[in-house]
């Protein structure tokens, strides 16, 4: 319902007189029977027939107005220009609504800093000198004896915390709750550092240079983590040796903030997130090599340009495949990735595939497809050169498809499935294992940054199973 300026005029005339509604000092503003009352009268007095559940959300909107141009005024004040240069507002109810202008205090941010690194010389010969800074933000005033630069001892113990708070399963506690003095709190969080310390740190974290990150962002969408997240795959892959079979599939980190490349995918536990495509060991579930998504035409990144006149997802498989070309390993994923083209292509580079096919391929015979007449269990094989094509039919009218360049004969396990199946069944979860890792030992906290929501929960899990394969080789 629309309301005309004159109905508008007398609402905030009513509103200025209730101040028990908007005024925190008054002595019955957190009386909720006395405010609500006063809500009654002015719903009473008012012209226009709306109920209170209306008139609040009209003084909502006034008030998202009034917001706006309030900051407007006072940025204008702020920049040290004369009277006639402040800014004016010519909205019909700004000067009506002035007497709010003591309530709404803009409150200091104690937080708006960038912790990013840097590279500069040794000074002094120290040893270990600080490589990280403290970037102010000079708009705001800050007064903290907290805010210092980081040296990597700092920040070594600051992820060490992130490890315990996993740990301890309280990476969703409140900071205030962890570093409680009462007993309830937990003592190795206050013997390293202090609560205002670790908040600053946990605000301020950031895994790139801020100044040049817009232009990197024009080819990199993912700038913002991109560096350190390459430094992580490189990592992984230094230090390990995938076994002779290996896993393609998504995961979903979830997340709701505002990232232009966040992803809906209904199937998945969170469904809105970025998507990380990963490249793990089918055994031990350990990440060896992934990229973020960051939308259309991404996958092709670092392919050449042949590889790119391929479909999307065999694409995506070349690409993550790249450090285990020649190997002769066997590669497994879902059907999104299965096409012939991908078979024939992974057979070139060295490599083998086993995955489940959609019947909507035309490479696919009709015999294959879903019949009402086929007896349950049964199976049906086709034979190329270098590929098998197995047909399962577990239920009535149902049959899954599934492809391989491993397998070369029609052996039947005793569970009266096809080797083919018992073989992808056995390999197909490691992505799907290495996700339910990261959220037992989750150490993400609550963020609206999309780039702390990929550093936290998954970038820190993986150094823990690595040391835990570690110390099963010892």
């Amino acid at each position: 319902m629309e309301w005309t300026i004159d109905e508008v005029l007398e609402f905030l005339e009513l509103y200025d007189a209730q101040q028990q509604i908007w005024n925190p000092r008054h002595p019955d503003h957190k009386n909720r029977s006395l405010v609500h009352d006063a809500w009654k009268q002015i719903e009473s007095k008012l012209s226009v027939k709306s109920d209170i559940t209306e008139i609040k959300k009209k003084k909502d909107s006034l008030m998202a107005a009034y917001r706006k141009l309030l900051n407007k005024v006072r940025a204008s004040k702020g920049t040290g220009s004369g009277t006639d240069d402040v800014y004016k507002p010519d909205w019909f109810a700004y000067e009506s609504m002035t007497f709010l202008d003591g309530i709404y205090e803009a409150k200091k941010n104690h937080f708006n800093l960038d912790i990013v690194p840097i590279d500069r010389p040794y000074e002094n010969n120290d040893e270990d000198p600080p490589v990280w800074k403290i970037m102010k933000k000079e708009k705001y005033q800050i007064y903290s004896s907290d805010l210092r630069n980081v040296d990597i001892i700092e920040l070594r113990a600051f992820i060490g915390l992130l490890f315990y708070s996993a740990v301890f399963k309280s990476n969703h506690e409140d900071i205030s709750s962890i570093f409680a003095t009462d007993g309830s709190g937990r003592d190795i969080f206050r013997c390293v550092t202090s609560k205002n310390r670790f908040s600053i740190l946990l605000a301020c974290l950031r895994f790139d240079n801020p100044d040049d990150r817009e232009a990197r962002k024009i080819n990199d969408p993912a700038a913002a983590i991109s560096g350190i997240f390459n430094t992580f795959v490189n990592n992984c892959q230094s230090v390990y040796t995938m076994g002779t079979c290996v896993c393609v599939d998504e995961m979903l980190v979830g997340f709701r903030g505002r990232c232009k490349f966040k992803m809906y995918l209904p199937l998945k536990p969170v469904k809105y997130g970025l998507k990380i495509m990963c490249l793990v060991d089918a055994k031990t579930n350990y990440f060896y090599n992934g990229y973020i998504y960051v939308g259309k035409d991404s996958d092709g990144n670092t392919l050449d340009e042949n590889d790119r006149k391929f479909s999307k997802p065999t694409q995506s498989v070349l690409r993550l495949t790249k450090p285990i070309n020649k190997t002769n390993r066997n590669i497994t994923a879902d059907n999104w990735f299965t096409s012939i083209e991908l078979i024939e292509e992974l057979k070139k580079r060295g490599n083998t595939y086993v995955g489940t096919i959609r019947k909507n391929k035309r490479e696919i015979p009709p015999e294959f497809l879903p019949k009402k007449n086929r007896q349950v269990g049964l199976s049906l094989f086709g034979f190329t050169k270098d590929i098998t094509l197995v047909s399962f039919t577990p239920k009535s009218n149902k049959c899954v498809i599934l492809a391989s360049s491993m397998h070369h004969d029609s052996s039947i396990e005793n569970t009266g499935k096809p080797e083919i199946i018992e073989f992808y069944n056995s390999t197909k979860g490691g992505v799907d294992s290495l996700d339910q890792k990261c959220a037992i030992y989750c150490t993400g906290r609550r963020t609206r940054r999309w780039p702390m929501e990929i550093f936290l929960p998954h970038s820190l899990v993986v150094p823990e199973m690595e040391r835990r394969l570690q110390n099963k080789r010892k």
